[in-house]
């Protein structure tokens, strides 16, 4: 909340939230749904009107409707839009003029966004990877002895070394998770080729890299044995640090 907060403050809004006591807790939820469909199934009513006519707030039931929170936002936007041409009591402009007229006496937005993350100091472990919330998030094997810094945004991560951010993830919302990103260990694999088809991140890319890596691989390997075929292949791989992948395809 604290958080919260610090990011209304520079842009100058006021928040009205949905408090603790309309928010159950998981399981509580789970079971009222169940208990909704019931009663939709009994009534001939849909679920959402069920849920709405037994006294769950309009704004929880729009939660529950959605799939993503790229949904949810899609969602809301397009209820914004459509409340500008609300008319509010002893008005009889809508809100779009209304809105237009106080333009003038608006503050400017800040000149930098507000980081609206979490800050931790974080160390790599022996196997290249910050922790957050007992997940384990690659960062790139030359920083693995580093001090670093984790940004924990809402769907994101940022890890940074000083200034500079070397890593960033989708963030995992499930438990005891690896989320590894092949580029991260390709400059230890080129020490030891043999590990490359054992590494867990080279397996999870080659489940979605395109065929041709395969055939290029196989060629490398016949030409240079005994791991430099290996080696010749990563530092083709290594163009993806620096370069868009339809680039490094045509190469």
């Amino acid at each position: 909340m604290q958080n919260f907060f610090r990011l209304s403050t520079p842009f100058s809004f006021i928040s009205y939230l949905i408090m603790t006591a309309i928010i159950r807790p998981m399981g509580m939820l789970k079971d009222y749904i169940g208990g909704q469909k019931e009663i939709a199934i009994e009534s001939g009513h849909t679920i959402r009107e069920a849920m709405v006519s037994f006294g769950m707030p309009p704004e929880v039931v729009a939660l529950l409707q959605v799939n993503s929170y790229e949904e949810l936002n899609a969602l809301l936007r397009k209820a914004c839009l459509a409340d500008v041409h609300r008319h509010v009591r002893g008005k009889e402009a809508p809100v779009a003029e209304l809105w237009e007229d106080e333009k003038p006496q608006f503050l400017p937005l800040p000149h930098k966004d507000y980081p609206a993350c979490v800050t931790y100091p974080v160390r790599p472990n022996a196997y290249s990877q910050v922790e957050l919330d007992t997940n384990r998030y690659s960062v790139p094997v030359e920083h693995r002895n580093r001090a670093l810094v984790l940004q924990a945004f809402p769907f994101r991560l940022k890890i940074l070394f000083g200034e500079q951010v070397i890593a960033e993830h989708p963030r995992c919302f499930g438990r005891e998770q690896d989320i590894l990103e092949a580029l991260h260990y390709l400059p230890l694999l080129e020490q030891r080729p043999g590990a490359f088809e054992h590494a867990k991140p080279i397996r999870n890319w080659r489940k979605h890299w395109p065929r041709d890596y395969e055939r290029l691989l196989h060629e490398l390997r016949e030409h240079f044995p005994e791991g430099g075929g290996v080696r010749e292949f990563i530092a083709i791989l290594r163009l993806h640090q620096d370069h868009p992948v339809k680039l490094v395809k045509q190469l």
